[in-house]
């Protein structure tokens, strides 16, 4: 089973809303090069099926675009467990910051009993976070777990 395409208004010079035109259609071929199960295409297709449908202004239609793009994202992350570019390191970048950087900074500021190191741990946690989403996403790469778009 494919999942549907959107059918474009080409009757608008928004450059924004152009911009999610592609972002989804870019999404959709992505997803068309991977097995799907059927009842995740469904769902997919549910999706596109509302944006569609939609008949309102292009602002409206340009939000819809995009919480309809974040909508499958969403479900193919959780369900399938595929992610688009640098997911892991964009998400790991804050855990790292928070988990690693944080109380990094507060042992520092513990032992020197300066509060200016309390903000110095989180630029220490960023780069470790960081080399952990970006082995994360080499590991989904490898597994053909990633697909070629943007979050």
């Amino acid at each position: 089973m494919k999942i549907k395409h959107c059918q474009e208004r080409n009757n608008s010079n928004d450059k924004r809303l152009h911009h999610s035109w592609e972002k989804i259609r870019k999404l959709i071929d992505e997803l068309n090069k991977k097995e799907i199960p059927d009842a995740i295409v469904t769902k997919i297709n549910t999706n596109i099926d509302a944006i569609n449908s939609f008949e309102d202004s292009e602002k409206r239609l340009q939000k819809k675009i995009n919480q309809n793009y974040a909508k499958i994202l969403k479900l193919i992350t959780k369900e399938l467990e595929i992610v688009p570019l640098n997911f892991y390191q964009n998400q790991w970048i804050a855990i790292g910051m928070a988990a690693f950087g944080l109380p990094l900074g507060v042992v520092l500021f513990s032992i020197t009993q300066n509060p200016v190191f309390i903000a110095i741990g989180l630029p220490l946690g960023l780069p470790v976070g960081l080399a952990i989403g970006r082995q994360k996403d080499i590991k989904a790469a490898n597994e053909n777990k990633q697909i070629q778009v943007e979050e």
